[in-house]
């Protein structure tokens, strides 16, 4: 008799990622030394294992919501990530919770805001 296959609970092995070297600067940042780290890693991996900057952004995102999970109350936050190479940007961001990089030659910018999408100016 065939033995039946088990089931896992564990993940699907990834593709293994080619760690490159990444030129990297904090241009701006209000956060701890934790998050700074954890910020450059994720934004280099995020380099590592995409090309573009949608991807790029996602991923350093869900990075970030893993290694700082929300509380799950409407008004704890949520992290944010923009990515590329010629934007303009104005953000509301927490204290201590934004931070811009440059990653060889692309910015990243990730903070964490808990406005309410409802709060806006009602003409």
């Amino acid at each position: 008799m065939a033995e039946a296959a088990t089931k896992t609970d564990e993940p699907a092995p990834e593709a293994e990622v080619i760690r490159k070297e990444h030129d990297v600067s904090i241009v701006l940042s209000f956060m701890n030394d934790e998050h700074e780290k954890a910020a450059i890693e994720e934004a280099c991996l995020a380099f590592d294992k995409h090309t573009q900057y949608k991807d790029v952004a996602q991923h350093i995102k869900k990075g970030y919501d893993f290694r700082y999970p929300s509380s799950g109350k409407a008004t704890d936050g949520v992290y944010h990530a923009v990515v590329g190479k010629n934007f303009g940007a104005s953000f509301s961001h927490e204290t201590h919770q934004y931070i811009h990089l440059k990653v060889d030659t692309q910015d990243v910018i990730i903070f964490k805001s808990k406005d309410s999408p409802f709060d806006f100016d009602q003409v």
